[in-house]
C-alpha cells in the first residue's frame, strides 16, 4: 500500500517538519515507519507542553519567553528563532531577557538580520561583548580558538579541505581510486597547471567540451567553457572538468540545483539535508554548437549571472513552475508530470548518497582539526551549498561544494526559501542563553513560569574520564558491527548520555531538515571512514535499537537525566 505523507506542523518553532512534501512513500518503507514513530512522539510531547503553557497562561498569567524546553531534565532551554514577514512586528520581550540576545555583526545577510531582529537579538560590532553567534564568510577572518564556550560560529576550521575545488577533486579521486564505482558522481577533472600534459592528451584524442573553474571563486566568476587546449589558463591554478553536454532541460533551458546541507557536529558526524532548495535556470536555449560556448546565459545557471540577462524572469511562488528560478518541490512536480521515467524518491536517495560520500572524503582531516582547534563541540556548525546537475538519464552529478552559500535574497522566491531556511537552521543548531545570565535568573524564571537554565559547558565537554576512555578504546577495536550493537548500549557512561540527549533534542528541532546521517541504515558508509569514531558507533547502535520505538529510548535517557547522571564527570 502507498500513501501520501503530509508533514505535520512543528508547534514549537512554527515550521513544518519533514523530508519531502507531496512524495509517495511506501507504508512498509523504513523511512516511513521512522517518520511516523518520531512524529507521533513529538506530537505527544507538544500536547503536554501546550497543556502546561495553557495552564500557565490561564492561572498565572505568565509571559512565555521564546525558549524551547529540552526533552530532558537539567538541560538548558533552546532559544526559538522566527523569520519575520514584511508586516510583522517583533514581540515585546522583557529587557532582562533581551539584554542577553546579542549577535556579533560581521556583515550579516539581510535574511539573517531580519530573523535575528524579529527574534529579539541586537547586533554588536564589539568582539569583546558577550555575543552568542556570528556569521562569517571565511574562518580565517577571526581566531576561532578564542571563542567563549557559549558562542557559536557558522564555519568549521580548515573547511577549504572540502570546499576548495582542487582539494575536493583530490579527495574525490583518492576515494574513487580506493572504492571504484562506488564513487562515480563527479565529472572527470584535471588540476591545472600540474596536469596540463595529461589534459592535452585527453582533449587531443577525444575532443569534447570542458569547463574551466578557478579553485576558490563563487557566483560563476572566472568560469568558462572551452573546446581547445589553447584556451586553458597557463599559470594560475584552475580545475577543468568534463562538461556534461547532455543535461536534463526545462523548456530547452539548462538548470542546476542549489541544495543546503547542515553539519551540526563532526564528532559524532551529524548531517542534515534541507528538503527545499533552489532550481537555477539559464536564460538562453541550450545548444551544443561550439560557436555558442562563450554564451554565459546559455551554459551557466548562476542567478548572479543570469539576472543581468534581458530574458531573466523572477518567481515569487514556491509552487510555481515559471521564470528562471524555481523551488525544488516545483521541479519534482514538473519532472513527474513531464517525464514518465522520473522517480523522485530514488533521485532524492541518490542525492543524499552524494552528500554523505562527499563529506566523508574530507571527514578525517576536518574532524582532527575540529577536535584540536575548538574547545567545545558547541562552538561551530557548517551550512554547505551543494551544486547538483541532473543529466538526461536523471542521474545527479556533483559540480561543487560551497562553504558559505549565498544568503542574499535577490528574488522574491529566494527571500521565501532562504528566510525559512535561516529560521530552521538556527533552531536546529540550538542556541542556549549564556551563563552570564545568573543575575537575572530569578526574575526571568518568574516571568517564564519555570526555571531558566543557561549554557552548561559540561554538556559539550570533550574531556573523558578514565572509564570513558577505556570504553572508547574497547569498542574501537571491535571490527564486526553485530558485536558492538549488542553491547555498547548496555552500560551508558555520562559522556554517552550527553551525546544521546543532544541527538534526540536535535531530532525534535530539525524542522524542514531531514537527518541523513546517522540513521538506522547509514552504517553502510562506515567502510568509507579513514578512521572510525566511537561516537558514530554509539549513534549507529542507538538508531538501530530505537528508530522504531524512540519513546522507549527517550524514557531511558529521561530517567538518567532526572538523576543528573549526564552531568557527572
Amino acid at each position: 500500500m502507498q500513501i501520501m505523507y503530509n508533514w505535520k506542523k512543528d508547534a514549537s518553532t512554527g515550521t513544518q517538519g519533514g523530508k519531502l512534501s507531496d512524495i509517495w512513500l511506501n507504508e512498509n518503507d523504513e523511512m516511513f515507519l521512522y517518520i511516523e514513530n518520531t512524529e507521533s512522539l513529538i506530537a505527544r510531547s507538544q500536547l503536554v507542553q501546550q497543556g502546561a503553557n495553557k495552564n500557565n497562561n490561564n492561572n498565572n498569567k505568565k509571559l512565555q519567553l521564546p525558549l524551547r524546553k529540552s526533552l530532558f531534565a537539567h538541560v538548558p532551554q533552546y532559544i526559538v528563532f522566527h523569520y519575520a514577514n514584511k508586516n510583522e512586528k517583533s514581540p515585546d520581550l522583557p529587557k532582562e531577557f533581551l539584554k542577553h540576545l546579542v549577535w556579533k555583526n560581521s556583515g550579516s545577510p539581510l535574511v539573517l538580520y531580519k530573523t535575528l531582529k524579529y527574534s529579539g537579538f541586537s547586533l554588536t560590532k564589539n568582539f569583546h561583548d558577550p555575543w552568542l553567534g556570528i556569521w562569517i564568510v571565511s574562518p580565517t577572518s577571526m581566531n576561532i580558538e578564542n571563542l567563549k564556550l557559549y558562542q557559536k560560529i557558522n564555519q568549521f576550521p580548515s573547511i577549504n579541505e572540502l570546499c576548495d575545488k582542487i582539494n575536493l577533486c583530490k579527495n574525490y579521486r583518492r576515494m574513487r581510486k580506493k572504492f571504484g564505482a562506488n564513487f562515480n558522481y563527479m565529472p572527470t577533472s584535471y588540476i591545472l597547471p600540474d596536469e596540463c600534459l595529461k589534459f592535452k592528451k585527453r582533449i587531443t584524442k577525444e575532443g569534447g567540451f570542458w569547463i574551466v573553474k578557478p579553485p576558490n571563486f563563487c557566483a560563476g566568476q572566472g568560469i568558462r567553457v572551452i573546446s581547445k587546449y589553447c584556451q586553458i589558463p597557463r599559470h594560475l591554478p584552475h580545475i577543468i572538468q568534463n562538461y556534461l553536454s547532455k543535461p536534463q532541460l526545462i523548456n530547452n533551458l539548462k538548470f542546476d540545483l542549489r541544495l543546503y546541507v547542515l553539519v551540526t557536529c563532526l564528532n559524532p558526524l551529524k548531517i542534515y539535508l534541507y528538503y527545499e532548495g533552489l532550481v537555477r535556470i539559464a536564460t538562453e536555449k541550450y545548444l551544443t554548437n561550439s560557436k555558442y560556448l562563450d554564451d554565459k546565459f546559455m551554459h551557466l545557471t548562476n542567478t548572479s549571472i543570469n539576472k543581468y540577462s534581458p530574458q531573466f524572469v523572477g518567481n515569487d511562488s514556491v509552487k510555481s513552475c515559471r521564470g528562471n528560478m524555481w523551488s525544488l518541490q516545483s521541479l519534482w512536480t514538473y519532472l513527474m508530470k513531464n517525464n514518465k521515467n522520473t522517480n523522485v524518491p530514488k533521485l532524492w536517495t541518490c542525492i543524499k548518497d552524494i552528500v554523505i560520500k562527499t563529506i566523508l572524503t574530507a571527514e578525517n582531516s576536518l574532524t582532527k582539526i575540529f577536535m584540536e582547534k575548538l574547545s567545545s563541540s558547541y562552538n561551530a556548525y557548517q551550512l554547505f551549498g551543494f551544486d547538483i546537475i541532473i543529466d538526461e538519464n536523471l542521474k545527479p552529478w556533483l559540480l561543487e561544494v560551497n562553504s558559505c552559500p549565498s544568503m542574499v535574497a535577490n528574488t522574491p522566491l529566494c527571500d521565501i526559501i532562504k528566510g525559512e531556511l535561516t529560521e530552521n537552521l538556527l533552531n536546529l543548531v540550538g542556541f542556549h542563553l549564556p551563563n552570564n545570565i545568573i543575575e537575572e535568573n530569578e526574575i526571568l524564571s518568574k516571568i517564564h513560569g519555570e526555571e531558566i537554565l543557561f549554557h552548561n559547558y559540561q554538556l559539550y565537554d570533550k574531556k573523558l574520564n578514565s572509564n570513558e576512555i577505556e570504553k572508547h578504546e574497547k569498542f574501537l577495536k571491535i571490527k564486526k558491527r553485530d558485536n558492538y550493537l549488542s553491547t555498547i548500549l548496555e552500560k551508558l557512561t555520562s559522556d554517552d548520555v550527553r551525546i544521546l540527549i543532544r541527538h534526540e533534542d536535535e531530532e525534535l528541532r530539525r524542522g524542514n531538515f531531514e537527518k541523513i546521517f546517522p540513521t538506522s541504515i547509514t552504517f553502510k558508509y562506515f567502510k568509507y571512514f579513514e578512521e572510525q569514531k566511537y561516537y558514530n558507533l554509539l549513534l549507529d547502535s542507538w538508531e538501530n535499537c530505537y528508530y522504531l520505538r524512540r519513546e522507549i529510548g527517550i524514557e531511558r535517557l529521561k530517567k538518567l537525566c532526572q538523576e543528573k547522571y549526564h552531568l557527572r564527570q
